[in-house]
């Protein structure tokens, strides 16, 4: 009987032993890869902007898939690019379930996309190439102890006299910063440095976060305007990451910003003609802003004497351009 017994649980044990193998070999196919992966079953890693949006798979056949990107690419609300589908593992020394690979121009870029499918898990690298003449580092111009700020408005008695305060903010800039740097990164990547007056370098955020700023900090450009867009979800890093802003309360400025998807963006125009550039925001965003800054000038201030022409001249204007000059 106990030989029965120990023969039984030793059959049983092979069996079980047997199985488990059987369910270790078993891989996945390509049907059983379609689906929407978001939250912890997407991983975009520090190449664009973390795991906010979604990205869907249709899988067509073992050698073609269908992706759709919903609120990943800045800019665009929905991205559709078919991808080839080669299987990983051990048949091709590749990680993962499956390969992903393909790519697609969309209004604001183009991008490139490779990654796997392993245990469910969709990793997914994204890279955009952005073609504005924009991109590259630029710094603003500063000479003779004046940096180019301009204000144009038209189509007022006041246009002379404001036009004029132009030059007056870029002699104050000039006393605060001895160097502004912008880099427009041809991945899409936004990077702002400045100089305090005195001081040896640039300062630059942490090097130690300069992985995490193309999900903070980037740029793209559409139908035109040039968008500086931040991460929507992220603003609470802004305090550590910027010592400028050190102690600065931004959420009431919030409510300025444009909402785009994930981000937070401001709208700018630019014309670049060589190695000449001019940021500057127009009537609409003026406007928007005005009421906020005005309650930054202090009473005794210089400035303080002009908020009430201010005030009568930017609703009645036919156009306001106020903005920044820089060279490459």
């Amino acid at each position: 009987m106990k030989k029965v017994l120990l023969y039984s649980v030793t059959l049983l044990c092979l069996l079980s032993f047997i199985t488990a193998c059987s369910d270790d070999d078993k891989t996945t196919s390509w049907q059983d890869i379609s689906k929407t992966y978001s939250g912890n079953q997407l991983d975009l890693g520090t190449a664009l902007i973390g795991s906010v949006g979604s990205v869907t798979v249709d899988a067509v056949s073992e050698e073609k898939a269908n992706l759709t990107l919903t609120d990943i690419i800045p800019g665009e609300n929905e991205v559709s690019l078919s991808a080839t589908l080669q299987r990983g593992g051990m048949e091709s020394s590749m990680v993962g379930d499956f390969i992903l690979q393909g790519s697609a121009t969309t209004s604001s870029c183009g991008i490139t996309v490779r990654g796997y499918i392993l245990n469910g898990v969709l990793k997914l690298d994204i890279v955009r190439t952005m073609t504005s003449p924009i991109v590259g580092n630029w710094n603003l111009t500063i000479a003779n102890g004046l940096a180019d700020v301009f204000i144009t408005v038209k189509g007022t008695a006041a246009d002379e006299l404001l036009n004029s305060l132009g030059p007056l903010l870029g002699q104050l800039l000039a006393q605060k910063v001895e160097k502004v740097s912008a880099s427009f990164g041809e991945n899409g990547q936004l990077v702002i440095g400045y100089k305090m007056p005195g001081a040896n370098t640039v300062e630059l955020p942490p090097a130690e976060v300069s992985d995490a700023l193309v999900s903070l900090l980037t740029w793209y450009e559409k139908d035109g305007t040039l968008y500086l867009a931040l991460r929507k979800d992220v603003v609470g890093l802004l305090s550590e990451l910027l010592p400028l802003l050190a102690g600065i309360d931004i959420t009431p400025y919030l409510s300025l910003l444009e909402l785009s998807g994930s981000y937070y963006v401001v709208p700018l125009q630019a014309t670049v003609e060589g190695n000449s550039a001019r940021l500057y925001v127009t009537k609409d965003f003026v406007q928007k802003v005005w009421p906020v800054v005005k309650t930054l000038i202090p009473e005794d201030n210089t400035f303080a004497t002009f908020i009430p022409i201010i005030d009568g001249v930017i609703t009645s204007a036919q156009s306001v351009e106020v903005g920044l000059g820089f060279t490459r």
